[in-house]
């Protein structure tokens, strides 16, 4: 994982990049930690129907091809997930608290 890290390292240096790369995430820390909690619940079809969530819209989000911002803001509110300590999310058009 050290060539990953390094080559990520490297690349970020480079503010073009920085700033591209920025746009274009698709899965950050704080998705990860709704994904884990969300899967760990066990009434993952109960959440997303609460939340009125697509079940593919989940599974985009899980498997990192599409990230929608306001649905995880929405998932972390409902898990009771604090978000104040995260980075702002560079696709989120406007911030939610």
């Amino acid at each position: 994982m050290k060539f990953f890290k390094s080559v990520k390292a490297q690349k970020l240096a480079d503010p073009a990049f920085r700033a591209f790369y920025a746009r274009e995430c698709h899965i950050c820390a704080l998705t990860l930690k709704v994904i884990e909690q969300v899967e760990a619940a066990g009434n993952k079809s109960r959440i997303l129907a609460c939340l009125d969530i697509d079940l593919k819209a989940y599974e985009d989000l899980k498997e990192g091809d599409f990230c929608r911002p306001e649905q995880v803001m929405r998932l972390c509110r409902y898990l009771g997930i604090k978000t104040g300590d995260m980075p702002p999310c560079p696709r989120l058009k406007h911030p939610i608290k």
